[in-house]
């Protein structure tokens, strides 16, 4: 298995595949053959998991958007990226 992969229902979020750099964001390095919840959260907008990475934007209590990234070696990124007004 050599790529990872999300999926986002019923504001719960699911990952599988690869996780040889902590990407799938659950706190270990095992690879996943089967989706396996990693949040529940309804203010998800937008995700995307693939190779060494898994970024989440979400949308925060004042409207702003924040970026999430789960990168490789299980460094963790976090920013606001957007205000709306």
């Amino acid at each position: 298995m050599s790529t990872s992969s999300a999926y986002y229902g019923d504001n719960k979020l699911y990952v599988c595949g690869s996780n040889y750099y902590g990407q799938l964001g659950l706190g270990d390095f095992d690879s996943r053959h089967s989706f396996e919840l990693l949040m529940e959260d309804p203010n998800i907008a937008s995700f995307e998991c693939k190779y060494e990475r898994l970024m989440i934007v979400k949308k925060n209590k004042n409207n702003a958007f924040e970026l999430w990234a789960k990168l490789k070696h299980n460094r963790v990124s976090h920013s606001s990226i957007y205000n709306e007004t």
